[in-house]
């Protein structure tokens, strides 16, 4: 009997202890805990100012001009003359101010120019505006928009016009891209969002295929012609909405 009695005080103490942890391991693991925080905090916090930061910085090269919004995580190079200015942003791990040396060691993700011109006709010149061929095969977009399909060599080109804006997006048949299902999403994003109101005559040039910076936008104010160029057909869309 008495045998049995210690076995169970064994089993007991066995269990009692099984959960047991010792001051010092108790510290570390909070101090673990509190570093994982901090540094998730830190991560967090540099994310969030990161695009603010160059705006800023922008703004007081450039206290003038306006700069469309971007996503976070971006740095930027800035170089300008009398007439003219070009901003081009690149991915980045971390931070960098202003036109430092690293910033081109990213990748481009998207750049943002102006150009003056003596005449609002010769900036009107620069841009290549393009009207739908009404030979094509019509393609309902939504929203009231109807866009022209043209095939050649390899290619699908699907247009339409829209706010004094044309729209062009090029597929590559070969790689089976979507043009129809991206014109579709363009035209549904500007529905909910607008254009500048200030645009005097503007187009879009999109592809179907990933690209780096190949999506731009070029469009007319005044006697200035400006330039938009992302990787994504959506950051174009964000950008220069953010500017209307």
């Amino acid at each position: 009997m008495m045998m049995k009695k210690s076995l169970v005080l064994i089993i007991a103490c066995a269990g009692l202890f099984s959960g047991y942890t010792s001051p010092q391991a108790a510290g570390i693991a909070h101090y673990r805990q509190l570093d994982m925080r901090m540094a998730a905090a830190a991560a967090k916090t540099a994310t969030a100012t990161t695009s603010p930061s160059i705006q800023k910085q922008l703004k007081q090269k450039m206290n003038a001009e306006s700069f469309p919004k971007l996503p976070t995580g971006l740095n930027a190079t800035l170089t300008k003359t009398t007439h003219a200015f070009r901003v081009t942003y690149y991915s980045a791990a971390h931070q960098l101010a202003l036109n430092d040396a690293k910033v081109k060691n990213g990748t481009p993700a998207a750049m943002y120019s102006k150009k003056s011109y003596a005449k609002a006709a010769d900036a009107a010149q620069q841009i290549n505006y393009f009207k739908a061929d009404q030979g094509g095969d019509k393609v309902k977009l939504g929203h009231g928009i109807t866009a022209t399909m043209d095939r050649a060599a390899g290619s699908s080109y699907l247009h339409w016009t829209e706010d004094h804006c044309s729209f062009t997006i090029h597929a590559v048949n070969q790689e089976k891209d979507n043009p129809v299902g991206l014109g579709k999403k363009i035209v549904t994003s500007l529905a909910t969002t607008k254009l500048p109101k200030n645009i005097k005559k503007g187009a879009f040039t999109f592809e179907a295929h990933p690209s780096e910076l190949a999506n731009h936008v070029v469009w007319q104010k005044d006697k200035a012609v400006y330039t938009l160029a992302a990787s994504q057909p959506k950051m174009i869309l964000q950008m220069i909405t953010s500017l209307a």
